[in-house]
């Protein structure tokens, strides 16, 4: 390749990259469900979309967001100036939220509450603190002062003017769960963060090079831990005021990612230096909690399974069968069985899976899965321990929390629109009628059926309250307090014959293990933990339950001795902001239906300048998306000055199913005097439509995709012979199958298949070829071991003489520069041509039927997992891949001649900018025929295969 075509490729590539940057941080598509029926709810300072079945949340939520919006503006001592929007989804059975500042203020509410003990349990009103946790980071992204406010009055909304969103994510999301707590409210304050944290200590805490980086390791909430306790540590050392000199020096700051000289402007020390003292902190905070604890009749029990799992439900199957599910995030999770010490697999599950046993050997499992592509839904299944058979029962139910009777009929609690409600089934899981129907602040976590009582136990939260047990009288309807106080008191069953119950509760500041017997009034404690103790159940004379580690939750037994009555220290009640019955009418507001031209114009324009000897332009980018994220679009128009001419892109993007691109770029060649002697001129346009078919482990894609591509000399200087000119129109039809599964701690896919089918023809489009041609590239992944892999695959296609040839060798792959970012997300489907075989020059072989067989041996070298906090660059983990591979491109009146190649590539997985981690992929390749093998060194960004 000539120094001119090096520079021209360097160009384009360039070119191409921004667009991608560009695009990535445009791009934060989490479509809401496709409905004409959405609402939009004005107010001073929002805009709240939603379907109308959620108008009193709606309303709810401008009533809380107002009330907050002066708190929030006078703590970041910032105002947007435009409206908020805010966007209520009932699509998902998990609780969460998102916040982003571009290209405009938005803000998700998932409309699940939160009802999982562990983390976010201490709450009076979820709305509020989702609400004023997302509304933090709006206040505190979108701040810009000084000279970052003058240049976004001039460019919009352009993301390099939000200096805040430059910032490892334990700066934002610390501030953020800072923010939501108060007394007896909030991840800050609460028995569970606590006991994250003084595991954190006995363990050894995390240098900031690792909190830096993305979750890949234990804890997983290590943002909002360790960010949380920062803020706490600087009003503590530094006072109040420290925590808005830091937002407000780094709010004028143009320079992204310049978290040390913020930290030494405000502190006079870099962040390593504060992390230190923050460290010293924490060490005696916490140790003076352990030795407290550690004084204290310490009461453990021993461990019965020997894996840290992810919190899950135990139960028995027969007297000495223990069944639980064993998910450490490092492999699929699975129902697993545990009789005379020996373990064996009974079934693979979802993530997040519950089960209760039922009689006959059958397990009632309620599992995520996605229903109708947008939703996220539990479901109810039901496995056959005797056959492993699994049926699914419901579709798109949302039952989550299930109890079974003998005769196994069920009672199961759902949540529609925030409302918790608990229905009676039968058998099969077919709906009988439903037994009660919560109200707004309601939320339920556990149930627990007794026959012999004809009732249940209920863990329930009542609005403004703490979480209490309470017992539902199957014969009446009617509830009774059991264990009612301002502590959590939560995941409560019966004790063995129904005499009584066993529950977890932080009265002391630890969450243990106690029980009441129904004929007293005593509560009694059956373990004193240093760390935390959850999910009990008695089983004959022995108590098992969940003991929390650094890693996870290990399943524990220990005798029934009643230790100490139970002493309650926690006894603070809930700061409450928001009644149940707030006055909305108090506030102006109006109801419209949602639009997506509110949002759809340009937020923000930036120039495109991009200078070469001959090859100058100059121009702009902008983009924008509705708030519902149903439309997206990005323009990038620009001159070119020795081009004299108007070239650019535009892309728009349309929910997740249609897709349409149109660009023109000019490739100028010049001669020895550095004169531009011709112009080749591409223009395409490219309509891509897809239906999906999505479920956790299982994805299907249809793509039907209408390609034109066409080159031509727009300039030649005199005496220059010309390129011919090519007009390239096809179309495409594609079907893939993805079941690959890729886990925490892995470096790729482990388990699972990739197939892709493709079928294309040039016979309808004006083209130069002609013809049809049809690839099928298929694609196994076995588990060897831990992150040990078997990748294996194989691509085969043929094409009339007529059509575009394949050609086979070198490295590149139909070069896409999404992977770059991840190699997951996207690869080329149509007019794919170029197929790599390491070990070979490019366009080795080229026919009309193509031919390749690849099997390479992944395995884990080094988790390392440290970064630098500037430059904002840090490596996470080493592996490495042996391969062997064989391919043929041969035309049809030709022999196939095949020609292999052997090699070994280092894979470093880096992380960039604390979110963004591309693969870097060292390698050699020899290629095993004498007359056209190569000997190959390479590095590339961007995964293969």
């Amino acid at each position: 390749m000539s120094q001119e075509q090096q520079n021209i490729t360097m160009y384009l590539c360039f070119k191409r990259l921004l667009l991608i940057i560009l695009f990535f941080y445009s791009s934060l598509l989490l479509a809401a469900v496709p409905s004409s029926d959405w609402k939009t709810l004005s107010t001073e300072h929002f805009n709240i979309h939603f379907l109308p079945i959620y108008t009193d949340l709606a309303k709810r939520t401008a009533f809380i967001s107002e009330n907050l919006y002066p708190i929030l503006e006078a703590k970041l001592d910032w105002q947007p100036k435009e409206k908020i929007s805010m966007i209520l989804i009932d699509e998902y059975d998990q609780s969460n939220g998102s916040a982003t500042p571009y290209p405009f203020n938005k803000v998700i509410l998932r409309l699940s509450p939160p009802d999982r003990v562990g983390q976010l349990d201490d709450y009076d009103d979820w709305l509020a603190l989702l609400i004023e946790h997302e509304l933090t980071h709006i206040f505190h992204l979108d701040k810009s002062i000084g000279k970052v406010s003058k240049f976004r009055n001039i460019f919009g909304r352009y993301a390099l003017f939000f200096p805040n969103l430059f910032q490892p994510a334990w700066f934002t999301e610390g501030l953020a769960t800072d923010a939501e707590t108060h007394a007896g409210i909030g991840r800050g304050q609460s028995s569970s963060f606590e006991m994250l944290m003084r595991e954190e200590v006995r363990s050894g805490l995390l240098p900031v090079a690792t909190v830096n980086l993305p979750a890949d390791s234990q804890p997983l909430s290590k943002h909002y831990l360790y960010g949380v306790y920062f803020y706490q540590f600087l009003r503590h050392t530094y006072g109040e005021e420290s925590i808005t000199r830091l937002v407000d020096n780094y709010s004028n700051n143009l320079l992204p990612f310049s978290i040390n000289s913020n930290s030494k402007s405000v502190f006079g020390k870099d962040v390593d230096q504060l992390w230190n003292e923050f460290s010293a902190y924490l060490n005696k905070r916490f140790s003076k909690q352990l030795k407290l604890l550690k004084q204290s009749n310490i009461k453990e029990g021993i461990a019965v399974v020997d894996t840290a799992n992810q919190l899950a439900s135990i139960g028995f199957l027969d007297k000495d069968t223990l069944v639980y599910i064993e998910n450490n995030l490092e492999s699929e999770p699975q129902l697993m069985m545990l009789k005379n010490s020996k373990k064996e697999l009974l079934t693979a599950v979802n993530s997040n899976s519950l089960f209760k046993i039922g009689a006959g050997n059958i397990i009632y499992l309620s599992q995520l899965d996605y229903c109708d592509e947008y939703h996220l839904y539990y479901d109810i299944y039901r496995f056959n321990v005797v056959s492993k058979k699994t049926d699914q029962l419901t579709q798109c139910s949302r039952y989550k929390y299930l109890s079974v009777s003998s005769s196994n009929n069920i009672v199961a609690v759902k949540t529609l629109a925030s409302i918790p409600q608990i229905d009676l089934l039968d058998a099969n899981a077919k709906f009988v009628k439903t037994l009660w129907k919560g109200s707004y602040g309601d939320v339920i976590n556990h149930i627990d059926l007794s026959e012999k009582r004809n009732a249940l136990l209920i863990t329930k939260k009542k609005l403004n309250k703490s979480w209490n047990i309470y017992e539902f009288n199957l014969d009446t309807l009617r509830w009774r307090d059991v264990v009612v106080n301002d502590a959590i008191f939560m995941q409560a069953s019966y004790a063995f014959n129904d005499e009584g119950i066993v529950f977890i509760s932080d009265s002391s500041g630890v969450h243990n293990i106690h029980k009441k017997l129904f004929s007293s009034t005593d509560i009694t404690a059956l373990t004193n933990v240093l760390s935390g103790a959850f999910s009990p159940l008695q089983h004959q004379d022995k108590l098992y339950y969940q003991l929390f580690e650094r890693n996870g939750y290990r399943i524990y037994s220990s005798d029934l001795n009643l230790a100490t009555p139970l002493v309650i220290n926690k006894t603070s009640a809930l700061n409450v902001r928001f009644d149940k019955d707030i006055d909305i009418e108090k506030l102006n507001y109006v109801i419209n239906d949602y639009t997506p031209w509110l949002d759809l114009k340009p937020k923000y324009w930036f120039p495109w300048l991009l200078i070469q000897d001959n090859a100058s332009e100059f121009g702009f980018v902008t983009s924008s998306n509705d708030s519902l994220d149903h439309h997206f679009y990005q323009l990038q128009l620009a001159y070119g000055y020795d081009q004299e001419d108007v070239v650019g892109s535009f892309f728009y993007q349309y929910e997740n199913w249609l897709g349409f691109l149109i660009s023109k770029e000019n490739t100028l060649y010049s001669n020895a005097s550095n004169l531009t002697n011709q112009i080749r001129t591409n223009e395409q346009w490219q309509i891509l439509f897809t239906l999906p078919f999505t479920k956790l482990k299982e994805r299907w894609r249809f793509k039907l995709g209408v390609i034109d591509n066409q080159d031509k000399d727009t300039y030649l200087a005199s005496g220059i012979v010309g390129s011919a000119d090519q007009k390239d129109g096809l179309i495409g039809f594609s079907a893939s199958y993805d079941s690959k599964q890729s886990f925490i701690k892995g470096h790729s896919a482990e388990t699972g298949r990739d197939v892709l089918l493709v079928t294309e023809t040039s016979d309808v489009l004006d083209s130069d070829y002609t013809g049809q041609s049809t690839i099928l590239d298929w694609r196994e992944y076995f588990k060897l071991g831990l992150h040990n892999t078997l990748a294996l695959r194989y691509v085969v296609g043929t094409a009339d003489v007529t059509m575009r040839n394949y050609n086979l060798g070198g490295l590149k792959s139909d070069w896409d520069s999404v992977t770059v970012f991840n190699p997951n997300v996207a690869r080329t489907i149509f007019n794919k041509r170029d197929f790599a075989l390491r070990g070979y020059s490019e366009n080795t072989q080229i026919g009309n039927n193509i031919e390749l067989a690849t099997i390479e041996w992944r395995f884990p070298l080094l988790h390392v997992e440290k970064g630098f906090m500037a430059p904002p660059i840090g490596i996470m983990k080493h592996s490495a891949r042996l391969f062997v591979e064989a391919g043929a491109a041969w035309f049809d009146n030709q022999q196939k001649d095949s020609i292999s190649s052997v090699g070994f590539e280092w894979i470093i997985d880096l992380n960039l900018f604390y979110n963004i981690t591309p693969q870097i992929r060292i390698g050699y390749a020899e290629g095993l025929d004498d007359v056209v093998g190569d000997q190959t060194f390479y590095i590339k960004v961007g995964g293969a295969f």
